[in-house]
């Protein structure tokens, strides 16, 4: 009985404690400053502060009859609750050992996930219950869910479609270049697809090729199977690997020749480079949780000289150099594919002394990253934009201060054809 009173107090003890301590914890951190989770690639939210003099200013607007400034200056903070909710994403963020928790439900998660789909045949089972992604049953590869086609979608397609067509029709002295990578989960060897009416299948690209306006040109990198999926993807990641990029970029090296006569032979690896203590878990083991690893390689390139410009200032987007060096950090999750071609940028300027006096304009996403040096190779300029990073972006204003010869739009689906936040204003 003894032993039975303290077993039921400890819980309580525990709960009590924790209680208390977290909170201590809070206050007697020495810094209350955002910290970068390398594993979640974002920003912990940090808690907001309060200051006396806002207070006191507040409260004099007040006595002045003027509690409209006063609201702005200090109170609407807890009226709109914004204070308030930003104090609860602080205290999830910076939670005592957060990251041990996660994995400790994500363990929990998957092993309820495994015991409900025991009794079934799915080729892949949910990696979690909250990202959406899949994990092979043999745990060979993560992949990402379906792509839809819908009603909706091809309303979208038909408004990218006009809107390519009037770019063409008022700019008929620039090439206009699309150039597509059809993902697993749009094409029609990904393996969830008899699970999902309305899966794409490649029924986005064809639609849209059967349709795009004349005068435009496409290229296309699609699959030919789960294996060439295999081949040119990293297992882990949402982007291609080394040989995605190379295939990439001849195919795109031969679109953009149609009308550049004189564009140089493309570069050719002069060797390539596997990093042997990087462990690499990509984006879709980042963010469901789910550690699968496999190697990173690269390949190293002879560039003729250039220089990567971004807001007046000299910059480096590709860290080969750095990373030949072993200045590279092999924390696990860490997003190795951003580190090694550079973040994405709103706008970057390649400036290559090769000679060429034709200039290019990349608009893209993160599957740009490592296309744009080996693009650049055959350009006076090469500028790349990514759309994601504007809300006014204008091509009329751009062109008139960066002018171009050819445009080339480069990603998946989305940045392709399918999503309207992708659309160019004229």
């Amino acid at each position: 009985m003894k032993y039975l009173c303290k077993a039921r107090l400890f819980l309580p003890i525990m709960i009590f404690t924790i209680l208390v301590s977290v909170p201590l914890f809070w206050i007697f951190l020495e810094e209350n400053v955002s910290v970068i989770s390398r594993i979640e690639n974002r920003s912990l939210v940090a808690f907001p502060s309060l200051t006396f003099r806002d207070f006191k200013t507040a409260v004099k607007r007040i006595l002045q009859a003027r509690p409209e400034e006063a609201n702005q200056l200090f109170f609407g903070q807890f009226l709109d609750r914004s204070f308030q909710q930003n104090i609860e994403k602080a205290a999830s963020d910076q939670f005592p050992v957060r990251l041990d928790l996660i994995n400790i439900a994500k363990w929990v998660d998957r092993e309820v996930i495994s015991l409900a789909y025991s009794f079934l045949s799915d080729p892949a089972i949910p990696a979690d219950r909250t990202t959406g992604f899949f994990v092979m049953r043999d745990k060979s590869l993560l992949i990402m869910g379906p792509v839809r086609f819908t009603q909706d979608t091809r309303m979208v397609i038909d408004e990218r479609i006009e809107n390519y067509a009037a770019l063409i029709e008022k700019y008929p002295e620039i090439n206009f270049y699309v150039y597509n990578i059809q993902l697993l989960q749009a094409s029609e060897y990904y393996p969830m697809n008899p699970y999902f009416s309305d899966a794409d299948q490649g029924q986005g690209l064809e639609y849209f090729e059967n349709n795009m306006p004349d005068g435009l040109f496409l290229g296309k990198m699609t699959l030919s199977s789960m294996e060439d999926y295999v081949y040119h993807f990293y297992r882990t990641d949402h982007h291609w690997n080394i040989y995605g990029i190379l295939r990439g970029y001849n195919e795109i090296h031969d679109l953009l020749a149609r009308n550049y006569s004189d564009m140089t032979p493309a570069l050719i690896p002069e060797r390539y480079v596997t990093f042997p203590d990087i462990q690499f878990t990509g984006s879709l083991a980042r963010k469901s949780f789910y550690y699968l690893s496999e190697e990173f390689e690269v390949a190293e390139f002879d560039f003729p000289p250039f220089v990567i410009v971004e807001d007046g200032k000299e910059i480096t987007q590709n860290h080969f150099a750095a990373y030949l060096r072993g200045d590279y950090q092999t924390t696990p999750y860490l997003n190795q594919y951003g580190m090694f071609y550079g973040s994405d940028k709103a706008l970057l300027d390649y400036v290559s002394e090769n000679g060429s006096e034709r200039n290019l304009l990349i608009i893209g996403s993160s599957f740009a990253n490592p296309l744009e040096p080996l693009l650049a190779s055959h350009y006076f300029h090469t500028y790349s934009v990514d759309l994601r990073h504007y809300t006014d972006f204008s091509f009329s204003q751009f062109i008139s201060e960066h002018p171009v010869d050819d445009v080339l739009i480069l990603g998946d689906n989305p940045v392709s054809f399918s999503s309207d936040k992708w659309i160019i204003n004229p």
